[in-house]
């Protein structure tokens, strides 16, 4: 997009952004915490349509509950334990969450599996991967990470331990980075 000096290219597209996500809104096109976790992150709101018009009926018929279960589950163990996900260092990316988990302090099968799930799902990551590639991606992770939420304890004692495990879970939750503001959904699971 050409900027002129005074800033009025960026200005009409948060004017557009905003008259976008009104009219979505007003339409019913899909839940408002659809469309402020897609136009979070696309902001081309051509982009923002045509993933809303992927993912809609997808909400409606449940399809997706279980993946976006998953991602909203992580996000709300990370918000609620901030200060525990700050010092055990998992704010970076989701990539980089991952290359510093330390797999000899893996208590149990399901922190593994899930270690294995999301390094494959890695392998295929690219941010700005559309919705359908993305969902693609990210589908094997439900029951690794499901094995995991029922196996594990998180916010384990030990905090070695603990920190391992949130970045898992912020591993997780780097898979959306780009793609989705997971953050954006968790009214919805």
């Amino acid at each position: 997009k050409k900027v002129q000096a005074d800033g009025t290219a960026d200005d009409m597209v948060d004017f557009l952004n905003r008259r976008l996500y009104q009219l979505l809104a007003d339409a019913k096109a899909a839940p408002v915490e659809a469309i402020r976790a897609v136009q979070g992150v696309r902001g081309d709101p051509r982009l923002v349509a045509s993933t809303l018009q992927f993912l809609a009926p997808k909400l409606a018929d449940g399809s997706l509950a279980d993946l976006l279960g998953s991602y909203v589950r992580c996000v709300r163990i990370r918000s609620k334990n901030a200060e525990a996900v700050e010092a055990a260092g998992c704010g970076a990316s989701g990539a980089d969450a991952l290359g510093a988990i330390d797999t000899s302090l893996f208590e149990n099968d399901s922190e593994k599996e899930l270690y294995e799930a999301l390094s494959v799902a890695y392998e295929k990551y690219d941010k700005d991967m559309d919705l359908k590639s993305w969902i693609a991606m990210s589908s094997p992770l439900v029951d690794p990470a499901s094995n995991f939420f029922d196996g594990t304890l998180v916010i384990a004692d030990d905090e070695s331990l603990r920190a391992n495990r949130l970045k898992l879970v912020s591993a997780l939750v780097g898979l959306a980075d780009g793609v989705v503001d997971v953050t954006e959904l968790t009214g919805l699971f």
